[in-house]
């Protein structure tokens, strides 16, 4: 599961997924991309690497309930960041 989180997310989640210590769950914000994940995740221009766009998927997968048609999305989101 933590080789699946890392490729998925990026190596600096996975700790977080299985601290030996509390106190290493915090997640450090970065406001250019955790006040909106979701457009960070929809832009098409380059502004955002992958690194910020798995960082934007977790983020918004920690806020949200996602709809049928949000489910069919992020399914092409994660596609494309596994390659």
């Amino acid at each position: 599961r933590l080789a699946f989180v890392g490729r998925l997310f990026g190596p600096e989640i996975t700790p977080h997924w299985a601290p030996k210590d509390a106190r290493d769950v915090i997640v450090t914000p970065k406001p250019e991309v955790d006040d909106d994940p979701e457009r960070v995740l929809r832009e098409t221009g380059g502004r955002f690497d992958d690194d910020q766009k798995r960082r934007a998927l977790y983020v918004l997968l920690g806020r949200i309930q996602p709809t049928e048609e949000q489910k069919l999305w992020l399914g092409s989101v994660v596609d494309s960041l596994l390659r």
